[in-house]
């Protein structure tokens, strides 16, 4: 089956050779992890640093993609239990909000911080800042998937917020702040994961609850009781777009000929191309790494 990357639990000797893992051992290991993060970290005044919310939030994640939906809506309780009663369910106002310099929104749960000296997000304004001549503009089939053509009420989308139209060329406004931080994940994330577990689990109700606290704060409407998986899809798409989730939700989904490369040649979702292959120096330093294929 698929493997991972080696995973061990014991310092090694410069000679060892680790095997991969398989990729239920790697899940196992990091589910153990942030588990004890959480454990280690509650009731800790970490000083901005990450806290245990940050583990259980990244937790609700990682069980997503494993598919793990009990375990989902756990992990998910326990971090928006700690925004009850807090205005939009403990969301900003505004999405972009999360996108700032200086102190995170507390939407953010945990985040890789920018300034000057330390440049974190250079490379996301490089690509899509158009005050630095941003060299991606998002393609039409793209936008279509996060609505931008068809949803003027909905924050997230609109191009006079969310998105800016230049000569024919549509940008992100996402990343469009000198030195912002970069959210690694964030409390609408949160919300999503435990709507969709909550529709695998019977509750489309509650599903529905958690999607339209998502989509209110935007002014982007509410959904029908219950909720579906497309739904749920949908707005993964719109609130989570270029943040880096839709490749890896697309793969889970095992979606066919989503990607697509510079010259339109698409691909489906266990194409070889969309992984990585292992540099040719670490398989000579350890035979026992198998190359992806």
């Amino acid at each position: 089956g698929p493997l991972a990357v080696p995973v061990f639990t014991e310092v090694l000797s410069p000679f060892d050779q680790p095997p991969r893992a398989s990729v239920e051992e790697a899940y196992d290991q990091i589910v153990q992890d942030l588990e004890d993060a959480a454990d280690l970290l509650e009731g800790i005044n970490t000083n901005g640093r990450a806290t245990d919310v940050a583990a259980m939030a990244i937790l609700s994640r990682v069980n997503f993609y494993r598919q793990d939906w009990p375990a989902v809506i756990e992990a998910a309780d326990y971090v928006i239990e700690k925004f009850e009663g807090k205005p939009n369910g403990g969301l900003s106002d505004d999405v972009l909000n999360c996108f700032t310099v200086g102190t995170p929104d507390p939407e953010v749960l945990f985040a890789v911080l920018s300034d000057a000296t330390d440049d974190a997000s250079g490379t996301l304004r490089g690509y899509y800042r158009i005050a630095s001549n941003a060299k991606f503009t998002i393609p039409i089939h793209y936008l279509i998937k996060i609505g931008v053509h068809v949803a003027e009420d909905d924050a997230r989308s609109r191009v006079d917020h969310a998105f800016i139209n230049s000569g024919g060329k549509v940008y992100s406004t996402k990343f469009d702040v000198e030195y912002a931080n970069v959210p690694v994940i964030r409390l609408a994330e949160v919300y999503l994961n435990r709507a969709e577990a909550r529709v695998h689990q019977g509750d489309g109700a509650g599903a529905a609850e958690d999607l339209n606290v998502v989509r209110e704060r935007s002014e982007a409407g509410s959904y029908a009781s219950p909720a579906t998986l497309d739904d749920c899809e949908t707005e993964r798409n719109v609130e989570l777009n270029l943040e880096g989730d839709y490749f890896h939700n697309m793969r889970r989904l095992q979606k066919p000929d989503f990607a697509m490369d510079i010259n339109g040649n698409k691909y489906n979702w266990d194409d070889v191309k969309l992984v990585f292959p292992i540099p040719k120096t670490q398989l000579d330093v350890n035979p026992n790494l198998l190359q992806n294929r």
